[in-house]
């Protein structure tokens, strides 16, 4: 009676289910109504409370509405909040998380049971299988021992051995020994050649038609014999090279001393006119205020040495020579220096009378500044004066004006849908915050 009833009251719940019209579910057909009617049922206390939130939804959101108040922005909010708890752990997410727990442990016990048995068996076919075939795996054993040895290189080895009749293992096994027999017939010619090429090579010079000799096929007496030929003939060459080599070393020596005689005379004549070039660059560097011209130093545009002397003049001669200028050079300097002092001095006095000039000036200047801050603050203090007996005469109207800003600056504004509404709202907007600012800078 207690299943049948739970049966009727979950048939009930489906049957209500299907009359919602926010929510449309369609399960698979496949499975059964019962799972069904409870699945539904779980759900359909939810899905009932979001049909009954649909009216306030409709005439929040409906077509005629056009203005969006500050009221129905709320009651958008609040209506909101209540979808926004339906979905939550509290609702439809709770009761999923509830569904995929269970049918996840109802899963996990039928993989369980589905996995031990098939292990079970899977163990005892094993075994079966081993004693099944025992005496293939022996044969196998046995044939694949004598196999081995006719393997050839990354060959591997048949697995269905095992399973041939005599006639089929009679001609696999021969069929291998002479394929290998074969292949290590032809590797060691192969290998023969290899190594007479890799010998012969370093004569090929001498030995004629060298790339078509069937060099495997050769006798050995014969290979010997040509190996012997090439090979003196390759000596002789050889012996003369090194004779030439010799000659042209003995030559290119002779040439190479003849070079370093000469290059070693040009590396002294060289050092000679640097030598002389350093002495030259030496002498017009020491002489001081001097300047290098074509034909001499110059000094205050007059020369006073020449460019053959600069060059010939014994060390002594330009030494006499260099201590008269410098005496001459330091008079003119001491002269120059004398002048720039005197200058200096006048200098200094200019800026001197000029600084004295100055302050004298800020004097008069602050004495007439304090006069005149005087003067503006006796004419504020009059003008605060007049400014409060106007206050205490006017302060009514303030309060009047203040009250009145308030009302204009709390004023609330209607959210419209159009653009031309919201065109007249936002110039309302511009003009009353104008007002309010003009109200405070005039009270």
């Amino acid at each position: 009676m207690a299943a049948k009833k739970k049966a009727e009251q979950a048939e009930s719940v489906t049957q209500e289910s299907f009359a919602l019209t926010v929510v449309k579910v369609e399960l698979d057909k496949n499975i059964p109504q019962d799972l069904c009617n409870e699945l539904t049922g779980a759900f359909f206390p939810i899905y009932r409370q979001m049909q009954d939130l649909e009216a306030e939804y409709e005439a929040i959101t409906g077509a005629d509405v056009t203005v969006h108040t500050n009221k129905i922005s709320k009651q958008a909010r609040e209506l909101r909040l209540k979808y926004k708890s339906l979905r939550g752990v509290k609702g439809l997410k709770g009761v999923h998380e509830e569904k995929k727990e269970f049918y996840r442990s109802v899963g996990s016990a039928i993989d369980a049971l589905e996995r031990e048995g098939r292990l079970a068996a899977l163990a005892r076919e094993e075994k079966l299988e081993e004693i099944e075939k025992f005496h293939e795996r022996q044969l196998q054993e046995t044939r694949a021992e004598e196999l081995q040895p006719y393997l050839l290189e990354g060959q591997e080895m048949r697995k269905d051995l095992g399973t041939m009749n005599e006639d089929d293992w009679e001609i696999v096994f021969m069929g291998q020994r002479t394929k290998f027999q074969e292949a290590t017939e032809k590797e060691a010619k192969r290998e023969l050649r290899r190594k007479r090429i890799e010998e012969a090579s370093k004569y090929a010079l001498y030995i004629e038609d060298f790339d078509s000799i069937q060099w495997e096929g050769l006798p050995e007496k014969t290979y010997n014999s040509l190996l012997k030929e090439a090979k003196d003939a390759h000596e002789e060459r050889e012996a003369a090279r090194l004779k030439a080599e010799a000659e042209a070393k003995r030559l290119q020596e002779e040439a190479d001393a003849r070079e370093a005689a000469h290059k070693a005379e040009l590396e002294k004549k060289a050092a000679e006119e640097i030598e002389r070039q350093r002495k030259f660059s030496s002498r017009v560097a020491s002489v001081k205020g001097g300047e290098l011209r074509e034909d001499g130093i110059y000094y205050k545009d007059k020369r006073i040495y020449t460019m053959k002397s600069l060059q010939e003049k014994p060390d002594e001669d330009f030494a006499k020579f260099l201590q008269a200028h410098l005496e001459r050079y330091n008079a003119d300097f001491q002269a120059e220096a004398d002048k720039k002092a005197a200058e200096e001095a006048a200098r200094k006095a200019q800026i001197e009378e000029a600084a004295r000039v100055a302050a004298e000036n800020a004097r008069l200047q602050a004495e007439k500044d304090a006069i005149e801050k005087a003067r503006k603050e006796a004419e504020e203090k009059m003008a605060a004066q007049r400014a409060g007996a106007d206050a205490k005469k006017s302060a009514p109207d303030r309060d009047k004006l203040k009250e009145f800003r308030d009302e204009l600056a709390g004023l609330g504004y209607p959210v419209c849908s159009t653009e031309s509404g919201r065109i007249i709202v936002e110039n309302l907007q511009k003009h009353i915050a104008k007002a309010v600012e003009y109200i405070d800078r005039n009270i």
